[in-house]
């Protein structure tokens, strides 16, 4: 809520609980605005429609209203825009963090809690950036070894299966040849027992 909005807000609740001003007067924009900060005050539904001087039913459906307005839809910028500002709030912190533990003052348990937390903050920041795809990972190196009898047919359908199963734990280079090592396994299938071809 812009802060502009934000006063305006705060001005029009005032004069509602001075009653100067009467909360059904209020257009639905108005009071759905009204609806949403009182919210994130945590005033109960029962609370606002009280304050507002409407029904119970009227303020879940503004609240329906304004989670359907604040739906999200997938956009890469706003990925960006959030991991950005993770990395500033997480960075703050830290600061803090460290002020405390380098004041004389600060008893020492204190200060090493402090700088416990600082690096505690800093790795879940990383993992939480490393889910946003902002920071690469470890590659997982999968290895597999494969053999066969071309005449025991489901023992070579039992070493595609794995092979599948460990692709789907792998990624990039490793996938790619576990999957082609799936692919031949099944190509080296008998064509008369009709499970051969492609996987």
């Amino acid at each position: 809520m812009p802060d502009g909005t934000h006063d305006r807000v705060l001005d029009l609740l005032a004069g509602i609980r001075s009653g100067d001003i009467q909360g059904r007067a209020i257009d639905k924009g108005t009071r759905r605005r009204c609806v949403e900060y009182m919210t994130l005050e945590g005033a109960a539904t029962a609370e606002i429609a009280k304050a507002l001087d409407v029904s119970d039913r009227t303020v879940r459906r503004d609240l329906e209203i304004i989670r359907v307005q604040r739906t999200l839809e997938c956009d890469p910028q706003l990925t960006g825009e959030i991991a950005g500002e993770l990395l500033v709030e997480t960075r703050a912190s830290m600061s803090r963090l460290k002020r405390i533990a380098r004041d004389p003052q600060t008893p020492p348990g204190v200060k090493v809690e402090a700088e416990r937390s600082s690096v505690q903050i800093l790795d879940q920041t990383i993992e939480r950036l490393q889910r946003l795809g902002f920071v690469a990972t470890a590659p997982v190196q999968v290895e597999a070894s494969v053999s066969h009898t071309l005449d025991d047919s489901q023992a070579v359908l039992a070493q595609i299966q794995e092979l599948k199963r460990l692709a789907s734990l792998a990624a990039g280079e490793e996938r790619e040849a576990l999957d082609a090592m799936a692919r031949s396994l099944q190509r080296s299938l008998p064509s008369g027992d009709g499970k051969g071809g492609e996987v």
